[in-house]
């Protein structure tokens, strides 16, 4: 039997989606008429396929997936009653069936594809196209690498235990059967390939001379030096959180030295960019200027980093437009005269989530629908205006408007926050210190009339583990970042039941003691692989929390 797990991972064979050449970012156009052999010819090729794997992670099943397995089993969320869609509840409520449609994992060995199929093949365009040098080719293997790692780090943390597949599979008639490598070896691979990408990689995609705006597009739309360092940062404590604690430190000084590469771009306090020496590469700590409730508009941070989008703090963040329009997010996050799927945890503003009142981000992550409603709507990336602190004073995106919306993957206050979370992991008076002044940095940006956080509230390693923990909640709402957060707190413990009794329990309409349950076993917290795919791979093993159900379901 021909392997469905396989089947739509041969993107760039024969007659299927083949790319050619493109002026404008993201702006593909398959060949139906070309083969292989007439394809990998010039250096455009490969662009165009690498142009590709972005073009895939702005579709439907990479942005719903990875939403799904960052954010939506996390205690930022509710599904909203009037819109349940039922294989997200199942998953919501670990009802989960093992042919529900969203544990399909297409997209991300779509995307491992096409870069398996740059690395194989872009090294013998040397010898065809004389103008594709050696350092053109080392910063295309680069980017390609980025690309699969990233793949990669998506798939270990929503499965944990994936096939692991380094070449290109292009013949759809050849049986392929291929086990599960484990996922603490996956991360090794991809830490591999996230070392050599940082040295090939370009510090920027243009040039100094380009528009500012078009600049921007370019450069953090696409992986860069930045961009890779900020990843394997995220990697390195993925890493540590899954090592005795014995062996945690290298990688934690290793994610420091990676956000430390990065800092040297950032310019905080103020400071502005000169447009005339822009480079793409440079990164601002955007501060907000707003003092108490007296401006009757959305923060200038939320405006620029989430509204105006490519703004001076993004990192790396996927481009949409009216042409590639993000469908994901406004479909669950909701948008003018389409209500929400997804709604904000009402606990988000009964619970000391926020410690001052009037943080900008209690009011520019989510809204109240009305007085004393308890409905909250999710208002990052789909808000478009928005009064003084205020929750029932707002406005959402029109249709298009929510569909142009950029979805990030990392800006400046992840670099901080991963920075100081590993030093909080590393312990010793002064990395707490040092990690308490990177959590202010945020926090005051926020909170503009309160005081900094002080060191005797917070002198112990256990007291910054949930100041930063906390932190990282309330900057990155919505973002899907929450739940693979609370995966690392469980990782570093070695048990889930602590991390699911007191963050995720609490936000349990019904059934809170059946989750608790459930989740307290390790396995649970990844998904399972879709049935189909154990059918057509009998090599494929079950996540161990369902082997038990085997290709049946577990309630």
């Amino acid at each position: 039997m021909k392997n469905i797990f396989f089947k739509y991972i041969i993107a760039l064979t024969g007659l299927l989606l083949i790319f050619p050449g493109c002026e404008e970012f993201l702006e593909t156009k398959p060949l139906d008429k070309m083969v292989e052999e007439d394809y990998w010819k010039t250096r455009s090729d490969v662009q165009s396929v690498l142009l590709a794997c972005y073009k895939e992670m702005t579709s439907n099943d990479f942005m719903t997936r990875i939403m799904v397995g960052g954010e939506f089993r996390s205690d930022n969320v509710r599904q909203d009653k009037s819109r349940t869609q039922q294989e997200l509840k199942d998953i919501m409520d670990m009802a989960i069936q093992t042919d529900n449609g969203l544990l399909k994992w297409k997209t991300f060995y779509t995307m491992i594809n096409y870069c398996n199929r740059i690395l194989n093949r872009a090294p013998e365009i040397i010898d065809i196209d004389p103008d594709y040098s050696s350092g053109m080719l080392t910063v295309d293997l680069g980017e390609a690498r980025a690309l699969r790692a990233m793949a990669y780090f998506y798939l270990i943390r929503i499965y944990h235990d994936v096939p692991y597949i380094d070449f290109p599979y292009d013949d759809d008639n050849k049986p392929f059967i291929l086990p599960k490598t484990s996922g603490e070896e996956i991360v090794d691979y991809i830490i591999t390939d996230l070392e050599r990408a940082e040295r090939e990689v370009v510090v920027t995609h243009g040039w100094s001379g380009m528009l500012a705006n078009s600049l921007r597009v370019k450069t953090k739309g696409r992986f860069t030096k930045n961009a890779v360092r900020a990843l394997l940062a995220d990697v390195y404590l993925w890493k540590a959180s899954g090592l005795p604690e014995g062996e945690r430190a290298p990688y934690y000084q290793k994610c420091i030295g990676a956000c430390e590469a990065i800092e040297p771009s950032i310019y905080v306090d103020g400071d502005k960019i000169n447009e005339e020496e822009f480079n793409g590469s440079e990164v601002t700590l955007i501060l907000d200027k707003r003092s108490g409730g007296s401006e009757t508009v959305m923060s200038a941070n939320y405006r620029q980093v989430f509204y105006q989008e490519n703004s001076n703090e993004s990192i790396f963040e996927l481009q949409f437009d009216e042409y590639t329009q993000n469908v994901t997010v406004p479909n669950y996050y909701g948008r003018t005269d389409d209500p929400a799927r997804i709604n904000a945890s009402p606990l988000l503003d009964s619970d000391d989530t926020f410690d001052q009142i009037e943080d900008v981000r209690r009011y520019d992550s989510f809204a109240q629908t009305g007085s004393q409603s308890g409905i909250y709507l999710i208002f990052k990336y789909v808000g478009s205006s928005r009064g003084s602190n205020d929750y029932f004073s707002y406005s959402y995106k029109s249709e298009l408007s929510a569909k142009s919306a950029n979805w990030i993957f990392y800006r400046v206050p992840d670099v901080f926050l991963m920075k100081a979370e590993a030093l909080v992991e590393l312990g010793s008076d002064d990395n707490l210190s040092a990690a308490l002044a990177l959590v202010n940095r945020i926090y005051e940006r926020s909170n503009p009339s309160a005081l900094p956080l002080l060191k005797d509230d917070y002198s112990t390693q256990d007291q910054m583990r949930e100041l930063v923990l906390k932190e990282r909640r309330r900057e990155f709402l919505f973002e899907g970042k929450r739940w693979f957060d609370l995966l690392r707190v469980a990782r570093r413990e070695g048990k889930s039941r602590n991390m699911v009794s007191k963050y995720l329990v609490p936000n349990v309409v019904l059934n809170s003691d059946v989750i608790l349950t459930k989740l307290s076993i390790m396995d649970a917290l990844y998904l399972p692989i879709h049935r189909e795919e154990l059918l057509s791979n009998t090599e494929l093993k079950q996540n161990p929390y369902y082997a038990a159900d085997s290709l049946n379901v577990r309630k």
